[in-house]
């Protein structure tokens, strides 16, 4: 599953299910033509959650990406702290001398494809967040992500240790 093709999966959830989510209120931040998480560059379109920007004290799910746009983290921000959830994974982040920021403390160093933490690591990653109005169908949504990616490519993403 790539970048690009989150949105259309979750719209396949919410269609399907329009008892649940007919009243919901769902948002796609960071999707077309996103930033990578380390260049802050431009600061009214950064590819990272800052404060005050709105995205970050409500629920949802995010992952990360490749700079090729492969899935390799999905998770999920259930009780309204999407922003910590996100900086909770990157840690704080190291600015390097062309103003590009790297996050060499990030939680996924121990990961088991290092080369995809490498691009966490780098900055090189892109981040996808969507809100969600309702935080009990957070789970719901990650969960079925996660089914989604598996059906295609027979493992979870490269970060994530268990569905869920």
């Amino acid at each position: 599953m790539n970048f690009n093709q989150v949105r259309t999966v979750l719209e396949t959830l919410t269609q399907s299910l329009p008892a649940l989510f007919s009243n919901i209120e769902i948002q796609y931040y960071f999707f077309d033509n996103s930033l990578p998480i380390g260049d802050w560059s431009r600061p009214e379109s950064m590819g990272m959650l800052v404060t005050g920007d709105g995205i970050g004290c409500k629920s949802g799910v995010y992952f990360f990406a490749s700079p090729e746009g492969e899935i390799i983290y999905i998770g999920k921000a259930t009780k309204s702290n999407l922003h910590h959830r996100v900086w909770d994974h990157c840690k704080t982040p190291m600015i390097m001398h062309n103003g590009k920021r790297t996050f060499p403390r990030n939680g996924f160093s121990c990961a088991r494809y290092s080369s995809q933490a490498n691009y966490i690591l780098s900055g090189d990653a892109r981040l996808g967040v969507v809100t969600v109005s309702d935080p009990e169908l957070v789970s719901l949504m990650e969960v079925f992500l996660h089914t989604m990616y598996i059906k295609e490519h027979n493992v979870l993403p490269a970060l994530n240790k268990q569905i869920g």
